[in-house]
């Protein structure tokens, strides 16, 4: 009778193992297995070049010993070109015919990409490579998701969000408490009342936002500014007007002088990194000063404020991204450079240079800015906030209502309108240029 049974069972496990190789299916394991076999070890094996078009003026030195040196150690056979606003603006090059695999650029270049027919969808290759969305933060991963109607286009492999930075020097020369590490708006405004002031014939003031179109667009409340439905700016609500009469509250105060020169992204930065009589100011967390570039501001920094309506939350991140080109003649190589920037070890490099991660689980990195002269003994952990804000949908025209709303910001701190005015207004030109934009293009 035994006999039998184990002749039986043996049938069966044969039958089975057929008609799995019918198939083309491994017997089950009881292990879930992804809808398209995964590669665990991608190679390259052939002598590649890959072109990268990197708009802020990466050159090809300074590339390979930050990004580039990552890529090429797990992929010896790739290299790279790489090229910037000197060789031509985007478009400029894809009209003359320059084939360009990859672009290092935030999400707001995916309408470009998109006008050019430059823009892809990743997911073919991201399964296929078994690549972790889910490892990503959670807002990151959210909006890669959704900002391009389900295909993802990128990989997102840094982040930048804003952060409040402080004089030391000035806080000593008045005697004022530094900020706290986690600080509301509330008392940024009162402390900016103590350093607003005239001393030896010289104007200080305690606080200037030196990114106030960023303020706006990644503001912590995840406010749209407009409908990408409708094409019509949506910023004109209680909650975005309310925000705006926060923002100015710094700048009310009796001695700041105010003028419209003097409350511009440009003044507010020169104000605290170079001529140094502004105590505290609004900036991107890569925007922290420089002694490598001569600038010798007594520096330090604290995360960007709270606000009471949205405790404990900071503001949206703008996420910097790996685009592959549809018109890549070798995208499988470009997904594979894209998709190594976001790996863990590397991600751990890049953060001890002083790059946020896009990685939740920061575990195991290190500290952040280690490797970096100019953060050392900095506050680096008010770089990185605890809690994004959830990104506001995309929008491909959003810097037309951004800068709407910097006009709304300087007119209502000024007094020259009223905010149910200029918010009236502002709305108007807003649907104006965006309509404008539309027709041209």
């Amino acid at each position: 009778m035994l006999g039998k049974s184990l002749k039986a069972l043996s049938l069966w496990i044969l039958v089975m193992m057929l008609a799995a190789s019918c198939s083309g299916k491994a017997p089950d394991k009881g292990e879930a297995k992804p809808d398209i076999q995964a590669v665990k070890e991608p190679t390259i094996d052939k002598p590649t070049e890959l072109t990268l078009y990197h708009p802020w003026g990466m050159t090809q030195q300074l590339f390979m010993e930050t990004e580039g040196k990552y890529i090429v150690k797990k992929y010896p056979n790739l290299s790279f070109k790489v090229l910037n606003r000197s060789n031509g603006t985007l478009d400029q090059l894809v009209a003359s015919g320059t084939k360009i695999d990859l672009i290092y650029a935030t999400e707001n270049e995916l309408a470009l990409l998109k006008d050019l027919g430059l823009d892809s969808d990743l997911s073919d290759p991201m399964k296929r490579y078994s690549y972790d969305i889910n490892a990503l933060e959670p807002v990151v991963a959210n909006y890669i998701r959704s900002f391009n109607g389900g295909k993802i286009p990128a990989i997102p492999t840094q982040l930048q969000t804003l952060a409040l930075y402080y004089n030391k020097s000035l806080f000593d020369k008045f005697g004022v408490p530094y900020p706290a590490a986690k600080w509301s708006w509330d008392q940024l405004v009162e402390t900016s009342k103590k350093l607003t002031r005239s001393d030896g014939g010289v104007a200080y003031r305690g606080y200037a936002d030196g990114a106030i179109n960023n303020s706006f667009r990644f503001n912590p409340f995840s406010m749209p500014l407009a409908d990408s439905g409708t094409n019509k700016a949506v910023f004109e609500t209680d909650r975005m007007k309310d925000y705006v009469k926060q923002l100015i509250r710094p700048l009310q105060i009796p001695e700041y002088d105010l003028q419209r020169s003097n409350i511009n992204n440009n003044k507010a930065r020169d104000w605290f990194r170079k001529e140094q009589t502004l105590a505290m100011a609004t900036m991107m967390t890569s925007d922290f000063p420089r002694a490598s570039t001569g600038e010798t501001v007594n520096w330090d920094v604290v995360t960007y404020p709270d606000f009471k309506e949205a405790p404990g939350v900071g503001p949206q991140p703008e996420i910097i991204m790996w685009y592959v080109t549809s018109n890549s003649g070798s995208k499988e190589a470009a997904y594979l450079a894209a998709a190594e920037m976001s790996a863990a070890r590397v991600q751990a490099g890049l953060f001890q240079e002083g790059s946020i991660p896009v990685l939740k689980d920061k575990s195991g990195m290190g500290t952040f800015g280690s490797a970096l002269p100019d953060l050392k003994g900095k506050n680096v952990k008010a770089l990185i906030p605890d809690k994004y804000a959830d990104k506001s949908p995309y929008f491909k025209y959003v810097s037309i209502p951004a800068a709407q709303l910097v006009g709304v910001y300087v007119e209502t701190a000024l007094g020259t309108k009223d905010i149910n005015t200029s918010f009236r207004e502002a709305v108007e030109n807003a649907n104006k240029t965006i309509e404008q934009n539309i027709k041209t293009k």
